[in-house]
């Protein structure tokens, strides 16, 4: 019997259920899922889930069903559920050159640096991190095993100083900042293009604010000139956060000993001021670090604001089809999207290995 979902508690709500499919799971709500699992108990019978990957926050509940089997056997538990992961290019029904040249189609449509995973992916009733940021997948108590803290050494080569903290700045009416450490499994420069982000420090100015508020809050958290770096919102080099009078935002930070710059590079030298990154880039840019497990945040009050907005924060559809992040939570997002395209734009040409024929001596 076939049966939609449309109204899971009238259609689904069943006894005696032997066998169950609910296909592209994903796209249905939780309560689909629960109904139709305990239809199955009376005649001990099983349900079948087939799904993609989400990308609306309505099907965030099968990566959580995914993620707590895969917790079951790392901790030595039998999962209450069977994981079966497929690769789609051993899909028999897709014929791989025609999805191919689909791919190639939707290329002529964006700039050629986009990547397609990296553009408009999000729908206007989604959450804009959540998925594919989970609390217990990315929230980490520090240090993170494994890897090894190259902030010093990456901002060296970015930006020829170094510093211990890399701190993304949004000055946008109300002051936000995130202080992050640059992680990688070991300071060779092959391994920087692999590096990890993790945010270690949130401030957000919900009250009200200039400025010189939010960088007396880093400094009283011992984040000073010293030691910290600052990539901000370009707009912060030609106006104030509250677009009134007065310095404007980068003076303000330059005035107090700080280092700060755009997060990308002006278009040329004769330029006056930079350009914020394309913001529905960055997004896809931000959301595909948190989903290859390249970007975490430190477990803790500290970063209590960062992590409610990576779960909250609504995402929108601008009348000309842009991407936006939307609401109060969109200030840290911005926080983290400056410094990780910072970074991610420029480490591939420092990470590089000079061959040996090149050093060899002859």
């Amino acid at each position: 019997m076939h049966k939609t979902v449309d109204d899971p508690e009238a259609q689904l709500r069943s006894g005696y259920v032997d066998v169950c499919l609910l296909n592209e799971a994903a796209n249905m709500p939780f309560n689909a899922y629960k109904i139709t699992l305990r239809g199955t108990q009376d005649r001990a019978g099983f349900l079948v889930l087939t799904t993609n990957k989400p990308t609306r926050s309505r099907g965030a509940w099968v990566v959580r069903l995914a993620d707590g089997a895969e917790k079951d056997v790392r901790e030595g538990r039998e999962p209450a559920l069977k994981l079966l992961r497929l690769d789609p290019k051993k899909n028999a029904a897709i014929v791989q050159n025609a999805k191919s040249v689909i791919d190639r189609a939707l290329r002529y449509a964006i700039e050629e640096n986009e990547g397609l995973d990296e553009g408009v992916i999000l729908e206007a009733d989604a959450k804009l991190c959540a998925p594919p940021f989970e609390a217990e997948k990315h929230v980490k108590t520090l240090p993170v095993f494994g890897l090894l803290d190259v902030t010093a050494e990456v901002t060296k080569r970015l930006h020829g100083r170094s510093f211990a903290y890399v701190v993304g700045a949004d000055f946008q009416q109300q002051n936000a900042a995130t202080a992050f450490r640059v992680m990688a499994r070991d300071a060779r420069p092959e391994s920087l293009k692999d590096f990890v982000l993790v945010a270690v420090r949130s401030w957000f100015l919900r009250g009200g604010g200039d400025e010189d508020d939010l960088i007396d809050c880093m400094v009283a958290d011992k984040f000073t000139p010293d030691n910290t770096f600052v990539v901000g919102d370009w707009s912060g080099d030609w106006q104030k956060g509250n677009h009134g009078y007065g310095p404007v935002s980068f003076e303000a930070f330059k005035s107090r000993g700080y280092e700060i710059v755009g997060a990308t590079k002006k278009k040329t030298q004769a330029a006056l001021h930079g350009k914020n990154p394309d913001v529905e880039q960055s997004v896809g840019k931000l959301r595909t670090f948190i989903a290859d497990n390249r970007f975490f945040v430190a477990a803790g009050e500290a970063t209590a604001g960062l992590q409610k907005a990576l779960l909250k924060c609504d995402a929108r559809v601008d009348t000309y089809g842009n991407l936006r992040p939307k609401g109060i939570h969109a200030h840290l997002i911005d926080t983290c999207r400056y410094p990780l395209w910072f970074i991610a734009t420029r480490i591939e040409a420092v990470a590089m290995t000079v061959p040996s024929y090149v050093t060899a001596r002859r």
